[in-house]
Formats: structure tokens, sequence, C-alpha cells
């Protein structure tokens, strides 16, 4: 990790976003998660500012500004038991206000291993970071005014389904990449 325009450098960070709901953010997550589970460990990151109970939450974290939770269920439908369920090795839900994302995100990637691969669901985190590679999913059905940050790749979504070739997609060195071809 370096400092790098005043946002922090984490080349082994993935971040998926959208436009809107339901544009297919965690499913293509998912599919990233099931695709590179088998050959490396994956922590995901489901980032929300929508604060709400969690039920039998384990939480990692407990503030009235941010919440850290370590999923632990994989059958609950959730967007986070979803990416459990798909294989990664640990899932982190946080709830936190944009105020205190750089808090709530600098506190639990400190407890990640730099050398292991992140996938993170969040437009917010860009704020703060750069990561290797980040995801925008654009749907053509969204009122949504959101446009992509510079650098990020643009998918288009169909029914819900991101039109992208996973395959193009690699986690070698440590960090995330897309091959052009």
């Amino acid at each position: 990790m370096k400092l790098n325009n005043m946002k922090y450098d984490y080349s082994n960070l993935l971040v998926i976003y959208g436009n809107g709901r339901n544009v297919g953010k965690t499913h293509l997550t998912c599919a990233l998660i099931t695709k590179f589970s088998a050959f490396n460990e994956i922590i995901a990151i489901k980032i929300s500012p929508h604060f709400h109970d969690v039920q039998n939450a384990d939480y990692v974290v407990n503030t009235e500004n941010f919440k850290i939770i370590n999923e632990k269920n994989p059958h609950t439908g959730k967007d986070s038991s979803r990416m459990l369920s798909a294989g990664a090795s640990k899932v982190y839900y946080v709830q936190c206000t944009d105020e205190s994302i750089s808090m709530a995100v600098n506190t639990l990637l400190k407890k990640i291993p730099a050398e292991t691969a992140i996938i993170c669901e969040s437009g917010g985190l860009l704020k703060i970071v750069k990561p290797g590679l980040s995801l925008f999913i654009k749907s053509d059905n969204s009122n949504s005014k959101k446009i992509p940050v510079k650098d990020s790749i643009v998918i288009q979504s169909k029914n819900g389904i991101p039109v992208i070739d996973i395959n193009k997609i690699s986690f070698k060195n440590q960090s995330w990449n897309l091959m052009n071809n």
C-alpha cells in the first residue's frame, strides 16, 4: 500500500459498482469469487451506506459511525451471504456513512494480508482507494445519474446480467488486471 494522489493504492483490490440497483453487481461479484476461489483465497466486502439491524451479527467493529460484520451464514440470501456461498473465505459487510468510510475501510483493510485477493462491492470506496481494477456496471434501464470514476471499466448490463467475459480478468502477482484480448 502506498499513498498515490491522496488515495491508498491497493492492487489486490477489485471494486465493483454500478449506476443502480439490480444491475448485476452481486451477480458479477459472485461469479468472480467462484472462479478465483479455486486458486486463491478471496475475501469479499460489501459496503452499504444504509444502517439496519443485522440479526445474529458477528461484529468485528460496532460504533455509531460504522459497523463491520463478519458474515458467517451462507444461507440467508443477502448479498454478503451469497458471496460466502460463492466461495469467499471471508465476507465482511460494512455499514458506514460517507464521512466514516475512510475510517471503516482502513480499519478493515489492516486486518487483511496485503497479498490476499479482495473483491468489494461499493462505489463509495473509490473516493479513498485506487484499486487494481474497478468495474462499473451500467444499465440503460436505470434513471441514475451515476457515472464511472476515471480508469473504471464500463460493463453493460442486460436484464440484470453484466455482459463481460470474466476469463479476461486475472489475479496475478497480487494484482487484479483485465486482459485486452
